[in-house]
Formats: C-alpha cells, structure tokens, sequence
C-alpha cells in the first residue's frame, strides 16, 4: 500500500499559497515526483492509481474484519497502522485527484 499512497500523491493538483518555496521545490520538484510515479507505475503495473488504493484499503479492511482479536489490527485497541489507514482513507475517500 506504501507506493499506492506515493502514486496517488503525487497524482493530486495542490495549489501552494506561499512565494517562500524556492525553485527547486517548485520546478525541479514536481519533475523529479511525475518522473518517480510513472516509475513506480510501471513496476507494479498501476493502470489507475485511485481504484488500486481503494482496492488495497478495501483488502487491508477485510483482513482486519476477519482477524480474531478486536475490531482493529492491533486487537482491543488501535495500533499505528490503523491510525494511518484510517488518516490516508480520510483524504483519499473526501478529495478527488486528477481534477
């Protein structure tokens, strides 16, 4: 899920209200992620990065609803990982990417 997460980041049209980012950030930066997604595409054959991480979020859900031991992953009481599943599906369920 880490490079589905990258994909769809990258992949989002952010708008930057301050002049302070210098021109490496803003030139060469975006250059250097669009190079690193379509890499990362290509390696684990991504043809729609958005319908890959919902695909991955809906598996990691239901492996967690068929694990014996509470209703997050670490058992009883949420563990890191649900709290970053939980934070990346708020932004990607609510904000819609390639605008």
């Amino acid at each position: 899920m880490k490079y589905l997460l990258y994909v769809n980041l990258t992949n989002m049209k952010l708008v930057h209200g301050s002049s302070l980012f210098s021109f490496f950030m803003n030139i060469l930066g975006p250059i250097a992620m669009w190079a690193a997604q379509g890499k990362i595409k290509k390696k684990y054959n991504i043809e729609d990065e958005r319908k890959a991480m919902f695909t991955a979020v809906y598996q990691w859900a239901d492996a967690v609803e068929g694990s014996v031991g509470g209703p997050f992953q670490g058992g009883a009481v949420p563990s890191v990982a649900d709290l970053c599943v939980f934070g990346c599906k708020g932004v990607f369920f609510y904000y819609h990417t390639n605008i």
